[in-house]
């Protein structure tokens, strides 16, 4: 591939990625932990620092994105913004996955590349998460960059991306673990260590993973409790403490590969998987390719690379040009192409094992963690895919092949269309995880309709009382409202408030307590999580001489 090319492929490949995450980013509610970030960011935005929490949150990455995004939209407030301008850092990074492939280009095939950009682009999984306000899109890119940087023995550059990821999840030792193994056993026994390479890479990780968790030193000692994360997340990821997050090991395949639903699409990315077991079959039997320099390329074949032809026993012929020769005498060494190209297919195929089996055995499982195995499940597939061109021998063969792949391609994009734009809030899709109901926004009118019906405007009391820590995304919702009290557990000693939204099981203490108020709805949060709406008497009444009730709204 010329580097013309690669930019035109690179161009095309962002823009139909960026086809199915940028449109209608807004059209999902909040998720709960969309809302928590979205507080974590107003911190970043307003105070101009951050603080590492070592319990909740994970790292600051996509706040600093999200950064110049909102300021494009020209929102000057954190009320005034929406949930698009705040996923849309995570939607042009995510779409910007398929073309970084194009960065393995000297040591993976231009096909392999371009069906692994295409399933990036098109995978529901990845569209899907793409247009949430969470990490796990931005650790999966700064991996590939990572990879991809210490695969050209570019140390420095290779260490920045790690300390990415490090500032992204705590997740990303998973990550370094079992890319970690899979590049000892790709590369073998007999060579040295790089040292030098692996001790600066080391170093400029550590480096550049303190300035982004630091605040860029607006809280210098807030990293310093980052090894401290780990007692609580080590908790969570044994199944402790969160019997919610808690699922069999079969979820992730389960929700990824197979999720048959009545009256629904079929939700399946086999296609993919089925491809990443041929690309790890296949992968074994890697072509041995010189350099053009080494003798005339044959008529028709790429500038710059070509392979050797089958020996005979192989139906080949002997025909060979004089750079082949040359190297069977051992007048040349092997080709550091195919060497190359051989210990990516083993690293990338050791790789996705293991990152698979190590998501399979956590019991602490949300959907979106599997993007960390599922990528390099996807490079496989490319692989998988270019290898099966590649030994169709005969036109009508490649055509059946080619014509397979493209109908198998097409569904993916039918399904990333599905799963985010028809039944994006249904619960019967896989990737919709707890989702917020669609009734939040008919809580937030009501809200802010009570506010601006009382004299203290959006500074009016209201008091939330939940009977957890499970209230999100309401503060995203009622953002507007500057004097909201929350409570959690157990009623406050003083419950007076115009407006109460409070857990069921409170809702009679809290009208005894005050004779004085009615109960004026109840509004869904999640399934099986709702909060009663209790309303000073007179100010319900002068909210619906402004706001009669509509024909479909009870009173």
């Amino acid at each position: 591939m010329t580097t013309r090319s690669v930019w035109v492929v690179a161009l095309a490949l962002f823009a139909l990625a960026l086809v199915g995450r940028f449109p209608k980013l807004g059209n999902r509610p909040f998720h709960a932990d969309e809302a928590v970030h979205a507080a974590k960011f107003r911190e970043l935005w307003e105070q101009k620092s951050y603080r590492y929490d070592p319990n909740e949150f994970h790292g600051p990455t996509i706040y600093y994105a999200a950064l110049p995004v909102v300021a494009a939209s020209g929102h000057k407030t954190f009320g005034s913004l929406t949930e698009a301008d705040l996923r849309g850092g995570v939607a042009i990074l995510g779409a910007a996955l398929a073309p970084l492939l194009l960065l393995f280009r000297k040591h993976l095939s231009s096909s392999a590349l371009l069906w692994g950009g295409l399933f990036f682009a098109l995978s529901p999984a990845f569209v899907f998460y793409s247009r949430y306000f969470i990490q796990e899109v931005f650790l999966v890119v700064f991996t590939v960059l990572f990879l991809a940087f210490a695969a050209r023995q570019q140390a420095s550059v290779a260490g920045l991306f790690a300390g990415l990821m490090i500032a992204t999840k705590e997740t990303a030792i998973l990550t370094f673990f079992a890319a970690g193994v899979a590049w000892l056993i790709a590369r073998g026994s007999a060579k040295k260590l790089p040292w030098r390479a692996l001790l600066v890479g080391s170093g400029v990780a550590l480096a550049s993973s303190y300035l982004v968790l630091s605040g860029f030193f607006s809280t210098p000692t807030g990293p310093l409790g980052y090894l401290k994360t780990y007692l609580p997340w080590l908790n969570r990821a044994g199944g402790g403490g969160e019997a919610l997050h808690a699922h069999p090991w079969y979820d992730y395949l389960e929700r990824f590969f197979w999720h048959p639903q009545p009256a629904r699409p079929l939700w399946s990315e086999g296609f993919i998987l089925v491809l990443a077991l041929c690309g790890a079959f296949l992968g074994r039997r890697t072509e041995f390719c010189l350099p053009a320099r080494l003798g005339s390329p044959p008529s028709g074949s790429a500038k710059g690379l070509w392979c050797k032809s089958p020996s005979p026993s192989q139906g080949g012929t002997t025909d060979q040009p004089e750079g082949v020769a040359r190297h069977e005498r051992g007048e040349v060494k092997t080709n550091d192409y195919a060497g190359r190209r051989t210990e990516t297919g083993k690293f990338v195929v050791v790789l996705a094992l293991l990152l698979t089996l190590i998501y399979t055995v956590i019991p602490y499982k949300t959907p979106w963690c599997g993007l960390n195995f599922l990528a390099p499940l996807i490079v496989l597939a490319g692989m998988g895919a270019a290898g099966l061109i590649e030994r169709a021998h005969h036109r009508v063969a490649k055509a059946f092949v080619g014509l397979g792949l493209l109908l198998g391609t097409a569904h993916l994009g039918w399904l990333s269309y599905q799963t985010s734009f028809v039944y994006f809030s249904d619960t019967k899709n896989p990737y919709v995880y707890s989702p917020t109901l669609p009734g939040i926004s008919e809580l937030k009118t009501r809200m802010e309709g009570l506010a601006q019906t009382h004299p203290d405007g959006d500074k009016v009391v209201v008091k939330l009382v939940s009977r957890d820590g499970y209230y999100w995304p309401i503060p995203w919702y009622l953002r507007k409202l500057d004097n909201i009290g929350y409570y959690t557990g157990q009623l406050p000693d003083d419950v007076t408030a115009p407006v109460l939204l409070v857990s069921p099981r409170y809702e009679e203490p809290v009208l005894e307590r005050l004779p004085s108020h009615q109960l004026k709805g109840m509004h869904g949060l999640r399934l099986g999580v709702f909060y009663d709406l209790i309303v000073e008497k007179t100010l319900w009444e002068s909210y619906r001489k402004l706001h009669p009730p509509r024909d479909d709204e009870e009173e």
